[in-house]
């Protein structure tokens, strides 16, 4: 081999280099890109989810203020009537109960 064969095979050889360093920094480019629309995506997922969430909660809180509203007006309707009937029957239902216990 002469010289000038040597010089350009190491020439072919830094040129070769070269394209695997730019292909390496390139996919490198690339993994990082990925990885920011990777983290992206994430948020904004989650960023939907916890919208999602935040909405659902007001309105299941809106449902439980309603439903507890509407159960202390149910009992103290039902707690009204019971008093009515007791009081409409304590005597009828004292002697009953006496009746009972004499006998």
């Amino acid at each position: 081999m002469e010289l000038k064969d040597i010089k350009e095979l190491i020439d072919i050889d830094h040129e070769c280099m070269e394209r695997v360093v730019k292909v390496h920094d390139r996919k490198l480019a690339m993994i990082d890109a990925i990885e920011k629309e990777k983290k992206e995506i994430a948020d904004t997922t989650w960023a939907e989810v916890n919208q999602k969430l935040a909405k659902t909660k007001a309105e299941l809180d809106v449902k439980i203020d309603k439903s507890e509203v509407e159960s202390e007006e149910e009992f103290i309707r039902v707690s009204t009537l019971l008093k009515a009937k007791y009081e409409e029957n304590r005597e009828k239902w004292l002697k009953i109960m006496f009746d009972r216990c004499v006998e």
